[in-house]
């Protein structure tokens, strides 16, 4: 989680907001212009100090909002104790700083690009040290001036060619080359020429192909060297390398102020974003597969559900229990003599777009004396198989994990298909309903399952539009099964539709990890179809204004599917 934390000794120069006696500072400080080479994961969360320690008002009904160039794009509410919490040093939930996570997952945040922001946290939602709560609401306001950038490839990467590398300027309304700049004096050339994009290129040794684990494989003499001039479409740079090198290392070195670049109309200059990208490419041999003529198991293609464990059996004596999901062979005579950092992550695959964030990551071992590396899940105490939705999938190896013969990034294509086993559950209010009564709890029974299990801590993660609530989960039997109830702090009454997700990694079910998602459309204010006057028929509405009948008895009003309806000028609940 990427935070802006400053020392108490500094408050002054932080944003003070007085409220009768007491202050508030803030973190980061108000009207202070963020830019992503000081914050390149972009910003997750606020934080704000009194001069006395504070607490969280667990019942004020109000929400902190978030909200970019004016409009809200997340609220949380105090009762959210993920989100919303105190600490002070390194002990969480005791009395000291408010902590609010907006954003969980920096790739995902909507505040890391350029704009305005407001962080409002309304009336009663702490306490300061003498009880009292805060009687106005406060805010606090900063912009970002410049977004993170997006490299392809990404930076750092090890690649079996490179042509063309592209550089996203997200958010941006429009982006241009300034040529003619002045390049830094540490090129590897012997006149200052004016070059804004310059690369160099170094062959790898045979030597650091092999052997040390500690080489980084750097310190070789340049030898071709040149200014690149990218092209321009849009908010995306390319830049086309002169010719396909052979395995090497090419560096890219960006003079401040390449790019000029203008957000919301202005022109913003693009600083010291753009420092350096370095690439390490590890050509494949002609005769070889795709992958370098690394295989895997299970083979990629169609698997029922994710590959259960173990894939691999116990060899021998000396090896290992840990039990694999994926193992991964060497081209034919090639053996494995090192393993360094080895690591795979599973990624989701939607509308032929590789997602950003992995849902699973597993790290690697050597496995049958260098036949191969094993990926399981670190620190998993039992074995067991993943269960996630149905779709397309990628497993990417990363680069030298086998680490004696150097392989590039590995990607393999895995269709995971439904599970043959369904686990059966019942839930109540049953999915996909629509309620008049407020939310008290949600039931999910599993009656044919023998074990479930629910990390400790768990909870439900509730969205209501921007509005994201936690509820607590427990294990408990219902009618005889095992089962989990999702509680609320207090009745979801708000009308609208909630959307209650609890992760895979979080509950088991006979082994096998099983997310949650159940959704309801909330209407409290409604009418039955019998309380409708049934002496004049009635044109019938749906909630969002289109006519489904005319001139409707209550005969036909009650053969309607179930769900909600405008009739007469009224919500009513059609059930069955």
């Amino acid at each position: 989680m990427n935070k802006i934390l400053l020392a108490s000794c500094i408050a002054a120069a932080m944003s003070v907001t007085t409220m009768s006696a007491q202050q508030v500072y803030w973190t980061p400080a108000a009207s202070q212009a963020l830019n992503m080479e000081n914050n390149p994961g972009g910003l997750s969360s606020v934080e704000i100090q009194s001069t006395t320690p504070l607490k969280v008002n667990r019942l004020c009904q109000e929400y902190a909002v978030l909200e970019k160039n004016g409009e809200i794009v997340k609220q949380i509410p105090a009762s959210n104790t993920i989100a919303v919490y105190t600490f002070d040093g390194f002990t969480k939930n005791v009395d000291g700083t408010l902590h609010i996570t907006f954003w969980d997952n920096l790739k995902t945040s909507p505040y890391k690009y350029s704009g305005t922001y407001t962080v409002t946290i309304p009336a009663g939602y702490f306490y300061y040290s003498d009880g009292t709560l805060n009687s106005d609401p406060v805010s606090c306001t900063w912009g970002i001036d410049n977004p993170q950038l997006v490299f392809e490839p990404a930076i750092g990467s090890t690649v079996s060619e490179l042509k063309t590398i592209t550089i996203d300027f997200p958010g941006a309304d429009k982006v241009e080359f300034v040529s003619g700049g002045y390049g830094p004096d540490n090129l590897p050339t012997q006149n200052k020429e004016t070059r804004n994009i310059y690369y160099d290129y170094s062959p790898l040794k045979s030597e650091a192909m092999s052997g040390d684990e500690n080489s980084d494989d750097t310190g070789f003499e340049p030898v071709q060297s040149g200014e690149l001039v990218p092209v321009i479409d849009g908010t995306t740079a390319t830049i086309t390398m002169p010719e396909n090198y052979e395995s090497g290392i090419v560096t890219f070195t960006f003079r401040d102020g390449a790019f000029n670049v203008w957000y919301n109309g202005a022109r913003v200059p693009s600083k010291s974003l753009l420092q350096s990208a370095k690439y390490t490419i590890i050509k494949q041999d002609a005769d070889e597969n795709d992958n370098a003529g690394y295989t895997i198991t299970p083979e990629p293609g169609e698997v029922y559900q994710i590959p259960s464990a173990p894939i691999i059996d116990k060899v021998g004596d000396s090896e290992t229990t840990t039990e694999a999901y994926f193992v991964l062979y060497p081209p034919k005579d090639k053996t494995i003599a090192m393993v360094a950092k080895a690591s795979a992550r599973l990624y989701q695959v939607i509308d032929g777009e590789r997602q950003s964030d992995a849902i699973k990551t597993f790290v690697g071992k050597k496995y049958n004396e260098g036949n191969g590396i094993m990926f399981y899940i670190a620190g998993e105490s039992e074995p067991g198989s993943i269960k996630l939705p149905a779709g397309n999938y990628q497993l990417v190896v990363a680069a030298n994990s086998d680490y004696t013969n150097r392989n590039p990034e590995l990607v393999y294509n895995y269709t995971f298909l439904p599970s043959e086993i369904e686990v059966a559950t019942i839930i109540t209010p049953s999915n996909e309903t629509t309620l008049s009564d407020p939310i008290e709890k949600v039931t999910i029974e599993f009656p044919d399952a023998e074990n479930v299990t629910l990390n400790s801590g768990t909870y439900a993660i509730v969205n209501l539009g921007t509005i994201e609530f936690t509820a607590e989960v427990a294990l408990e039997t219902v009618n005889d099964h095992q089962a989990i109830v999702i509680t609320p702090s207090a009745p979801f009454a708000a009308d609208g539709t909630y959307v209650f997700t609890i992760s895979g990694s979080d509950l088991t079910v006979d082994g096998m990890n099983y997310p949650i998602s159940i959704s309801y459309e909330l209407y409290t204010n409604t009418t039955g179809v019998n309380e409708v006057e049934s002496q004049v028929a009635a044109d019938v509405y749906s909630i969002d204004g289109r006519i489904v009948a005319r001139n409707a008895s209550l005969e036909a009003l009650k053969a309607l599917n179930p769900g909600l309806y405008i009739i007469n000028g009224k919500k009513v609940l059609i059930r069955k």
